[in-house]
């Protein structure tokens, strides 16, 4: 039975999956999907980050929310290592 292939935006159908089960390498076009999804999440955290500085005045649950959000940026950086690992153009900071 053939394993499922990446369908991407277009959702044409590609002749691999996107992780070669001997390779393990990942299919650019899902690497370059997953860098630029991470990539939008930026602004919305960043928003985030603003209306809780702006609206939240309680030390104690500022830190909370600021934990979270700062977990939920750093979660993007690991999501990207293995990318850049494969594909070192797709570091989004070189």
């Amino acid at each position: 039975m053939p394993s499922s292939s990446y369908a991407g935006r277009l959702g044409q159908r590609t002749q691999e999956p996107p992780l070669h089960h001997k390779s393990k390498k990942m299919e650019r076009a899902l690497a370059e999907d997953i860098v630029r999804g991470i990539l939008a999440l930026g602004k919305p955290l960043n928003r985030l980050n603003d209306l809780i500085d702006a609206h939240i005045a309680d030390g104690a649950v500022k830190k909370e929310f600021k934990r979270s959000l700062g977990e939920a940026m750093a979660g993007g950086t690991v999501l990207l290592l293995p990318i850049i690992r494969l594909y070192p153009d797709l570091d989004p900071d070189k």
